[in-house]
């Protein structure tokens, strides 16, 4: 869901691609077949510079570019997260689980709530 959110606002605003910060198997859900079938849920490239980092060098580049304090904040409940994250998702069942869902108006709704903030160091304009 994350990326379908973000491959719309990125339309939205002309980005090319999306950029992520998950590097494999740093949690149990970053899996290959897991990356798998996210990269097939969005048209647009993903492109995931940390891909091969171990936790430490991550959270050594989030201090340095000032998001480690974001990174850290607890999860917001998500009535749709599963308790437990698959680590080998099948994108058949992916397809047939989102059929019970409105991907639109989650799309949508996500949107709504954007808010710009800024970097350290950055001017928003």
């Amino acid at each position: 869901m994350m990326l379908r959110v973000a491959e719309r606002f990125a339309r939205q605003i002309g980005a090319e691609a999306l950029v992520t910060g998950e590097s494999l198997g740093q949690v149990a859900s970053q899996t290959l077949s897991n990356i798998y079938v996210e990269e097939e849920t969005v048209k647009i490239p993903v492109l995931r510079p940390l891909i091969g980092v171990d936790k430490e060098e991550a959270v050594s580049i989030a201090k340095k570019i000032g998001t480690y304090a974001d990174s850290i904040l607890p999860a917001s409940a998500c009535k749709y997260a599963p308790k437990s994250p698959s680590t080998a998702a099948k994108l058949d069942r992916l397809v047939e689980e989102e059929k019970m869902l409105d991907l639109e108006r989650l799309i949508v709704q996500s949107l709504n709530g954007q808010r710009r903030i800024s970097l350290p160091n950055e001017e928003v304009p």
